[in-house]
């Protein structure tokens, strides 16, 4: 990776996250474009990361290269599926202690960036701060366990959620910055009561991937038939926790007009969403597999809307990414949130778009879209105001300098003292003579200090 910043002026920072490019995941993409522009500034990149797997029958990527500037260590992947949870779970198991060995390959004067895929790879940045002194900055885009319990995957209050919390404020004393993706998200990592310095830095989208494209120019509408329709668009991981039956409910009252419901992803709740859609025969409900990131613009450039939804259960503990891609793509949002959250707030803010409650405002959302179908104009110009609000604040140069300046400000720190260069420490303090005062009253100088030691016996 390189010598140490203090004596070659480089810069570095190592990177550990369960996914990758060519990884379909939004994590991994953004990961490669993070430190592809990274690597741009002259920081030295290493990144530890699995063979992919977000999608079934991913083509498998070298275990070593180079990308971009940026070099890549892979380990294999457990052969299950994302639905299978039990088979996730050991996933998540394997890559934390694969993930931890490639770090020992790490020269420990280069921090540490650790995701939260898997959910415990945190645990990996605090053993190496705590065992070598490695700057470790934490990178959150999900908070486990509190994710974990408001999907329904762990219940709170047992003895995994009290455990793992608890290791968590270690985790957090250990972290050298904790890096939220809003101040929701920030507010939940300062509940674990750990003195870790937060740092907010928003999630980006590379302007050079996805430009705002009028909805002629995209080849995804044309191919599909979509030219003449009036789209709502949802792109990416279609998990448990997003209540996307609501969208199904609304297209069963919308079958009369031009309004088509287009899904593209993959994910745990795509097939119920597809057996939703038959059962009730909804010809204006479309599915397809995730698009390569080299067309995604296309595919976005065919909606209208783009819906984006951040449930009530899981505010604080995660910022969806795709509400960036959707500004950089110029497309107005629907959000479904029926709290303040991230996603509101920018919806309000910039006026980009329309918030409805995620459970209980079908008939307000069917209103809208009849709406909109008969004033399209008011689509444009709330994308027109999403892509004037990216462009000022979420473009990928932008985001790239405020992490390049936290790198660089761990670099200058130098590590911090090793478990055994504490130990040594510590020796030597108990090893040093002890003072101590002589009595009141006593007015010989000679002995107004005395030393525990014993003195050395003349022959």
């Amino acid at each position: 990776m390189g010598a140490k910043r203090g004596q070659s002026g480089k810069r570095g920072v190592a990177l550990l996250s369960e996914q990758f490019a060519p990884d379909a995941g939004s994590t991994a993409q953004l990961f490669a474009e993070l430190t592809r522009e990274l690597a741009r500034h002259g920081v030295e990149i290493q990144v530890c990361a699995l063979q992919p797997g977000y999608v079934e029958d991913a083509p498998a990527a070298p275990w070593r290269e180079t990308r971009n500037g940026v070099r890549v260590w892979r380990l294999p992947r457990l052969p299950f599926r994302r639905t299978n949870r039990k088979g996730e779970a050991l996933n998540w198991a394997w890559a934390t202690l694969g993930l931890a060995l490639l770090a020992l390959r790490v020269p420990r004067h280069i921090p540490l960036l650790v995701g939260t895929n898997p959910p415990m790879l945190h645990l990996v940045g605090a053993v190496m701060k705590w065992l070598r002194g490695q700057r470790f900055i934490a990178l959150f885009y999900d908070l486990h366990p509190e994710l974990s319990c408001a999907v329904g995957m762990l219940r709170h209050g047992s003895l995994i959620d009290c455990m793992w919390r608890r290791l968590n404020a270690w985790i957090l004393r250990q972290a050298d910055a904790a890096i939220c993706l809003g101040h929701y998200m920030e507010r939940s990592v300062l509940a674990r009561h750990a003195p870790a310095p937060t740092v907010i830095i928003d999630n980006w989208c590379d302007p050079a991937v996805v430009r705002c494209l009028p909805k002629a120019e995209s080849r995804f509408a044309q191919a599909h038939g979509l030219l003449d329709k009036f789209v709502v668009l949802f792109s990416g991981n279609m998990g448990w926790r997003q209540r996307l039956e609501i969208l199904l409910a609304a297209a069963a009252d919308l079958q009369d007009t031009p309004v088509r419901f287009v899904f593209i992803g993959e994910g745990a709740k795509k097939e119920k969403l597809r057996e939703i859609a038959a059962a009730r025969n909804l010809q204006n409900v479309h599915f397809f597999p995730y698009q390569p990131r080299a067309t995604m613009e296309h595919s976005l450039a065919a909606a209208d809307v783009c819906v984006v939804s951040q449930e009530r259960e899981v505010i604080g503990y995660g910022v969806p990414s795709k509400i960036y891609t959707y500004m950089a793509a110029g497309r107005a949002l629907l959000g479904l949130a029926s709290q303040p959250c991230e996603l509101s707030d920018m919806v309000k803010k910039f006026k980009c778009g329309w918030l409805f409650d995620e459970d209980h405002d079908k008939d307000a959302i069917v209103a809208l879209l009849r709406r909109l179908m008969q004033a399209p104009q008011a689509c444009h110009a709330a994308g027109r105001r999403g892509r004037q609000a990216f462009e000022e604040n979420f473009t990928l140069p932008i985001i790239a300098r405020k992490y390049l300046d936290l790198i660089q400000r761990q670099c200058e720190s130098g590590p911090a003292p090793s478990w055994w260069q504490r130990v040594v420490r510590f020796r030597a303090r108990r090893a040093r003579p002890r003072l101590r005062f002589a009595e009141p009253g006593n007015h010989d100088e000679s002995r107004v200090l005395e030393t525990t030691s014993k003195p050395v016996q003349e022959h």
